[in-house]
């Protein structure tokens, strides 16, 4: 645990610059709220009519109520992250994946009504544009098309930030991620399909390691699906996709992978039952001169009910590591007057890729071959909903799992590449999550939440124990909005953000943020993987523009 000082530490010009923006906003906000005097007709009474007295007359305040935080709507947006697991309609689930995910406790039901009017063409864009302490730039820009077919969506982004804390830039303290994507829909009478491509590269720095100043990740991926509707209701799909990707250490070590995958799935679907089954092949050539090839095939099943459904997976995995595999999954889900409720269990398959490896944990080397992640879960997840001012979830999930990525030793990195070597394990894991969420009239929002690891580590950068806060207030008829939120893990000092906002017009949305707030009380900056810092404290100020 890194030692920190509160008293040897001087106030550096971020907390100024943080403090004078503050002030700022504050001001603006104040002086949208006052009301104007109103002259009153009419004689006054003998009390009221003392000179000098002035006299206000207040407006009448009419309170909306909204539980929803203020977002601008827009349609369908260009994919965030697109170097995360891939977004596979439901016609086409992920690769072997019977592993049920976590959607929205509410139970969903088939919409069957086609919408046949005109609708003309729509062309939208969106940025965001900013800079802050630290050398942080930030630059994203989307362009889409809604409306008659063909649709299409473009984005490029780019955000880098160079000198972590008091260190200077160019010594490692560094990272930078760009991106480019697009993606292209089509479609006539029962025919439909898509087509994208995207290019992202990220690179973070190598902290005052001499042999190399960075280890850089570049994915290259493209797809294509295609969807035929028959007579109603059934459907029938095909996906092809292809990915190229790679981990460049300085210029002395790259490994890369690519893969071919081909899927395929039919659906029937009524008002009461729902069946898909599917299959799909994967060849892989993966780091270290290992080639894998991996076939599946899976049926599942979904009950409506008036209150709830029921769903049941089953399927046969085959790979060149594993031989044959039988994952299977049980799941009841609905509503219980103010409850939303979800349990379910059954045995898991994930099949793992470099490509989200060097994604989520980037300074872990390839120094060993991992496939599939595979075990036993359950899973149960409630939330209670009393009144429109108050929602509580809670939730927990055990799993026995093997092929687990486990970093060999996070207190101190290879002499050679400056990375973490991992090795592949089993673990037994349960997880726990609660969260209580207050909405005190229009404008204030309070969160409180709770994340647990109990038994054996899985998420390796995550505390065993981690306490969530935040309070937001929102004005919509100012266009203001403020929040503050902490995270807190024993025996650190918390992690505090605060953001400001002001709609300065319409499209047009003025943002100011303030990370990692105590960070200057570290010797050292804020520990992140062995003698790794983090960003530290850092503050940005960005135009959002949507027109």
């Amino acid at each position: 645990m890194q030692k920190y000082d509160f008293t040897r530490h001087l106030v550096r010009p971020s907390f100024l610059l943080l403090w004078g923006l503050l002030c700022l906003f504050v001001a603006t906000e104040l002086s949208a709220q006052q009301p104007g005097a109103e002259e009153r007709d009419g004689a006054r009474t003998e009390e009221s009519a003392a000179p000098g007295d002035p006299e206000v007359e207040l407006p009448t305040v009419v309170l909306e109520y909204s539980a929803i935080k203020r977002e601008p709507i827009a349609p369908e947006l260009p994919e965030g992250d697109v170097i995360a697991l891939p977004t596979i309609e439901e016609l086409l689930p992920e690769a072997g994946a019977l592993e049920v995910s976590s959607p929205d406790l509410l139970p969903s039901r088939p919409q069957y009504a086609e919408d046949t009017a005109h609708r003309e063409a729509a062309f939208f864009s969106e940025g965001v544009i900013g800079g802050g302490s630290d050398n942080h730039l930030i630059g994203d820009i989307a362009l889409y098309k809604r409306g008659e077919m063909p649709l299409y969506q473009f984005r490029f982004s780019h955000e880098g930030i160079d000198g972590y804390g008091s260190n200077a830039a160019g010594t490692g303290y560094f990272d930078r991620r760009e991106e480019l994507s697009g993606k292209v829909e089509f479609g006539s009478n029962r025919n439909s399909g898509s087509v994208r491509a995207s290019y992202f590269e990220a690179e973070t720095g190598l902290q005052d390691f001499s042999k190399a100043n960075s280890v850089i990740h570049r994915f290259i991926r493209g797809s294509g699906s295609y969807t035929r509707d028959f007579q109603w209701p059934i459907s029938l799909s095909t996906k092809l996709t292809a990915h190229s990707g790679s981990q460049l250490i300085g210029m002395q070590d790259e490994a890369e992978e690519q893969y071919l995958e081909a899927l395929t799935a039919g659906v029937f679907e009524n008002e009461r039952w729902y069946a898909r089954l599917s299959g799909g092949y994967r060849y892989q050539q993966a780091p270290l001169d290992v080639q894998l090839q991996q076939g599946w095939a899976d049926v599942t099943s979904k009950l409506y009910f008036d209150h709830f459904d029921i769903t049941a997976q089953a399927g046969g995995h085959w790979d060149t590591e594993n031989s044959f595999l039988f994952p299977w999954n049980i799941e009841l889900e609905g509503v219980a007057g103010n409850f939303l409720f979800r349990f379910g269990g059954g045995y898991s398959i994930e099949q793992l890729l470099y490509r989200d490896l060097w994604n989520s944990y980037p300074l872990l080397d390839t120094t060993d071959t991992h496939n599939l992640q595979h075990g036993w879960q359950a899973y149960s997840h409630l939330a209670f909903t009393p009144n429109s001012s108050l929602r509580v979830t809670a939730g927990a999930d055990w799993n026995l799992l093997q092929g687990v990525v486990v970093p060999e030793d996070l207190d101190a990195r290879n002499q050679d590449s400056g990375l973490f070597p991992f090795t592949i394990d089993e673990r037994e894991f349960i997880g726990v999550q609660t969260q209580v969420t207050y909405y005190s009239g229009q404008n204030i929002t309070l969160e409180a939440g709770w994340q647990g690891q109990l038994m054996d580590e899985i998420v390796p950068l995550r505390p065993e124990h981690l306490i969530q806060g935040g309070l937001t207030y929102s004005n919509r008829d100012t266009g203001f909005e403020t929040s503050f939120k902490g995270d807190f893990e024993f025996g650190e000092l918390p992690e505090m953000r605060v953001q400001m906002s002001y709609l300065v017009s319409k499209g047009i949305n003025l943002v100011l943020e303030g990370n990692d707030l105590l960070a200057p009380f570290y010797e050292g900056g804020r520990p992140w993987w062995g003698e790794y810092e983090q960003r530290g404290l850092n503050v940005t100020l960005k135009t959002e523009i949507s027109l």
